[in-house]
């Protein structure tokens, strides 16, 4: 595959997880397409370099309200589709959807919503609360496929 394409670049961030070279390529990739997504991915890398303990931490407060004002636009979006979502919440790291918490009826019934608005849609974990009966609707569910570590509550 061309160094260029995004299915390449993709695999490459999910095997290295600790390389930022591969998101913002991504993040490069992908300015046309989601603007938000993009700078979500480029400002939550650059955060995710330093340590609290750096003496220069000052010099990076631009970045963090950046970062904010980045996750506000989420909330924006979340106001607007959450709430039709009961016991759903999500958070992302470094640009990419992290942990998707929700009761499994509401995964089930709404997954394929919840990962379609992520620009790659899959989840690092999700965290299933609640009623476990139609577990084995989720063996059978091709959302299992994009999902990397599954945690019962």
């Amino acid at each position: 595959m061309p160094a260029n394409d995004p299915h390449s670049i993709l695999a490459d961030a999910l095997k290295s997880p600790g390389d930022d070279a591969p998101r913002m390529a991504l993040a490069d990739l992908t300015s046309e397409i989601s603007t938000w997504h993009s700078q979500l991915i480029q400002v939550q890398c650059e955060l995710a370099q330093r340590v609290a303990t750096d003496p220069f931490r000052h010099e990076w407060q631009a970045v963090d309200h950046i970062e904010q004002r980045l996750l506000g636009s989420l909330s924006t979006f979340e106001r607007g589709f959450l709430p039709l979502r009961p016991n759903l919440a999500i958070s992302f790291r470094r640009g990419f959807l992290e942990v998707v918490t929700a009761d499994l009826p509401a995964i089930l019934d709404h997954g394929e919503e919840c990962l379609a608005f992520a620009l790659f849609p899959f989840v690092n974990r999700l965290h299933l609360t609640g009623d476990t009966a139609r577990i084995r609707d989720l063996c059978n569910s091709p959302l299992l496929q994009r999902i990397y570590h599954l945690w019962f509550a």
